[in-house]
């Protein structure tokens, strides 16, 4: 059964994600703030945007596949905090991809 890694699995896409796919793949459901919990999916807590965070999550779950969902998407707070905005939105889309290619996972964005 493939191992599917899906982050932002608390999210609107992330959440529908599981539920399409927790039955035919081994589902790692990362969240952020908010868990998802589901007979069968193993759901972990996790800062991506935090430095080596998602590597450590890779290395141990060694994913097939990565479907990343995380995302910060609320406007007002990153037109008011730029810094946070380049955080969330590149910089942790930097550590999935390189942490998925280090792995050997396929990674979808």
């Amino acid at each position: 059964m493939p191992r599917l890694l899906i982050t932002g699995a608390s999210g609107l896409l992330g959440a529908n994600l599981v539920l399409a796919a927790h039955e035919e793949h081994e589902v790692i459901a990362v969240y952020h703030r908010h868990s998802i919990e589901l007979k069968g999916v193993q759901s972990e807590s996790a800062d991506l945007s935090q430095p080596g965070r998602a590597k450590e999550l890779f290395d141990r779950f060694q994913p097939d596949w990565v479907v990343h969902c995380a995302a910060n998407t609320s406007i007002d707070e990153l037109e008011s905090n730029p810094e946070r905005a380049f955080r969330m939105n590149r910089d942790m889309v930097a550590n999935v991809a390189e942490a998925a290619k280090k792995t050997g996972s396929k990674l979808v964005h």
